[in-house]
């Protein structure tokens, strides 16, 4: 099979549906098994939501090999003047070769970088449950030859980091890689694209996930429902780090998105705040509260416009702003929550937004972020037989034991939580009967949660089991 047979072939089958290798071998005067052949990879290529055509690709050595073919010139050039560095256009010039997945091919006017988490779950010992393991179900999964699994996401970035950014939060008998350009680290590209030969295949074949940070992409691998892997935003140089004093936003418009375009305007070139973040986030808050993407553009170039003399570029903002509109108006991508404006310097630490959007609530502000993992799940897994969501010794118990197997030392603990480390330690309440802790009693009982191993409150419940039954048998020894 050669080039113009397959260009030929593309062209037959624009023009004629439902067509017999016979029929396509005649049509384009080549051989009924190379026509077989041609039928085989087009029909499979316009099956195939895994955008392959979006792609950078390198040379691979072949077999499996995960290193590249030829000397490339690594990340820090111009894909588009490379010439060691191929489209895939270019690729299925050549349909016997094995190939490298490399890099995103950006837009012009959004940028988006490949980030790809390598589960070496082959690895694990023969009686590890795989399915313990979650993945999400919106966004490409390729199995390795070995049996691992890649997982693929495009992180809305300027910025790159390093593997070692990555961190993972629980024990596992198997390791995690992370690739793709985000990391400056390649991939071996799956058979499923048409021209490619290697040992890898799609198994979810959809489009690539869209996310706002890489550790929302991170905190989407898990272990029985909890973030297998955090991605540390602030070792990697992507949280910002901007310190922003009180934010007064004008009457008309909302604290979270006035913060953000303040905050732009304010600081366009600090070199402590990441503005590829600060303005996509400040776009998201305006349209989640029902800007319309031409209003959003105005504020962008007009009326909140960093610096002077505007020398905004109106097509391309608009542009970038709908973009963002059409990933949150199909869920991939979300309102920002407070903490999340807070790591960015949008708000300072010690404001909130009670703008109604999802989170920015007084019920949100006083939330424990430990309700975000599966505590059920985290109870069980540590022998705690009564149900957290329903008891508070064992709400306790996970919550201590999250703390320490997910990382969430800093995290303030769940208010049930507090009030019954102080019914244990015998701690004074400004109101018992409402459960009221006060003050000083609410410091403490931090400290103690902070601190405290779980075994502590394991012993004491047991204790107290211990007593009732002691209690209950000298009764009966007395009756």
């Amino acid at each position: 099979m050669t080039l113009p047979d397959r260009e030929r072939a593309e062209r037959f089958l624009k023009r004629h549906s439902d067509v017999t290798a016979l029929q396509l071998a005649g049509g384009i005067g080549v051989r009924k098994d190379t026509a077989e052949e041609l039928l085989s990879e087009l029909s499979g290529a316009g099956d195939l939501d895994f955008p392959y055509e979006d792609l950078w690709y390198i040379r691979s050595r072949g077999d499996g090999d995960k290193r590249p073919a030829e000397a490339w010139g690594g990340y820090g050039q111009s894909f588009e003047n490379a010439d060691k560095i191929y489209t895939y256009d270019e690729v299925r010039k050549h349909p016997s070769d094995d190939w490298l997945l490399n890099a995103w091919r950006p837009s012009e006017r959004m940028d988006h970088q490949l980030l790809i988490f390598d589960i070496d779950i082959h690895k694990a010992p023969s009686d590890f449950d795989p399915d313990r393991v979650g993945v999400p179900k919106d966004t490409p999964v390729v199995k390795s030859q070995n049996g691992g699994f890649h997982v693929y996401f495009l992180v809305n970035s300027t910025q790159t980091a390093k593997e070692s950014d990555f961190e993972i939060v629980q024990d596992i008998p198997f390791d995690i890689d992370i690739r793709g350009e985000f990391v400056k680290h390649h991939v071996v590209a799956p058979s499923d694209i048409p021209g490619v030969q290697s040992g890898y295949t799609i198994q979810n074949d959809t489009d690539i996930a869209r996310v706002l940070d890489a550790d929302a992409a991170a905190r989407s691998i898990t272990l029985d429902g909890s973030p297998l892997l955090k991605f540390n935003r602030s070792k990697a140089g992507h949280s910002g780090g901007y310190e922003r004093g009180e934010v007064d936003p004008p009457a008309d418009i909302p604290k979270c998105y006035a913060a953000g375009l303040t905050l732009r305007h304010e600081a366009p070139e600090d070199e402590n705040l990441n503005t590829h973040k600060v303005n996509v986030l400040a776009a998201l808050s305006g349209l989640a509260h029902g800007y319309d993407i031409e209003t959003v553009v105005d504020h962008y170039v007009e009326d909140f416009y960093p610096g002077g003399e505007c020398h905004a570029d109106r097509e391309k903002t608009r542009y970038q702003v709908e973009h963002i509109a059409a990933k949150l108006d199909s869920d991939q991508y979300s309102p920002p929550t407070v903490p999340t404006l807070q790591e960015y310097g949008v708000l300072p630490q010690d404001e909130w937004c009670h703008c109604g959007l999802p989170g920015h609530s007084k019920a949100a502000e006083n939330r424990s972020v430990f309700y975000d993992h599966d505590l059920e799940a985290i109870a069980n897994a540590n022998g705690i037989e009564a149900d957290p969501y329903d008891d508070d010794r064992a709400l306790l118990l996970a919550c201590l034991h999250a703390r320490d197997e997910l990382g969430l030392e800093d995290a303030k603990p769940p208010y049930s939580a507090l009030t019954e480390i102080a019914e244990a330690e015998h701690l004074p309440f400004a109101d018992y009967e409402e459960q009221i802790l006060g003050e000083r009693t609410y410091d403490t009982a931090s400290q103690i949660f902070r601190n405290a191993p779980p075994s502590d409150f394991e012993r004491e419940e047991d204790d107290e089991v211990d007593e009732v039954e002691q209690f209950l048998t000298e009764l009966e020894l007395s009756g």
